[in-house]
């Protein structure tokens, strides 16, 4: 699932946060990094509100309860941009 022009990255990865399974953010290689713990360290440092926006990022989600919420979000992104 990609991901393109997220204003609020606080926004952003309080919604991944919030996935029940694992979250991963995927590379152009492929590669897979896990997100959940991105945003948990940037939550815990005080770092969230200095990470800005992300232009495009590209996920792989392995609950299907975490596929529905996340492109819920992706619908009120678009909505709201409009």
């Amino acid at each position: 699932m990609k991901f393109y022009g997220i204003l609020d990255s606080r926004a952003f990865f309080e919604q991944v946060q919030g996935c029940a399974g694992k979250v991963y953010r995927v590379d152009e290689r492929g590669e897979k990094k896990d997100l959940k713990e991105l945003a948990g360290y940037l939550m815990r440092s005080g770092l969230m509100d200095s990470f800005g926006a992300i232009p495009e990022i590209n996920l792989a989600l392995e609950n299907a309860a975490d596929f529905d919420r996340m492109l819920k979000y992706a619908f009120r992104l678009g909505r709201d941009a409009a």
